[in-house]
């Protein structure tokens, strides 16, 4: 992670996707696993993980996200093979750009502003 400036790595089996191992649940596991650096992805990852389609729409994503408390959604295809990530930040910027276009253009045609 700290390697490729990641701050989550998607654990797949046969390139689906198994977990979500976070900088933070590693963090976190230090203090009940003070060996750590030996451990595995496998030793700390946990439970199920929520994917989304490669036609999964942003809002469709973002509601994924929030409904299950999570910063980060596997994207898989037709056959469940991971083929890409989406985060919340992403959302985030994604949305900023949108607004600060749209603004543009209300203040463009507005006299008032």
């Amino acid at each position: 992670m700290k390697q490729e400036d990641v701050g989550a790595v998607v654990i797949t089996e046969d390139n689906e996707p198994l977990s979500v191992v976070t900088d933070r649940e590693i963090a976190l596991s230090v203090e009940e696993m003070p060996e750590m650096a030996d451990k595995t992805a496998e030793d700390v990852m946990s439970g199920e993980v929520t994917t989304a389609t490669e036609t999964t729409t942003v809002f469709d994503a973002l509601q994924k996200l929030t409904g299950e408390n999570i910063r980060r959604l596997p994207i898989v295809n037709e056959e469940g093979e991971l083929v890409g990530i989406v985060t919340l930040d992403d959302i985030i910027v994604l949305l900023g750009t949108e607004m600060e276009e749209v603004s543009s253009i209300i203040q463009s045609q507005s006299s008032r502003l």
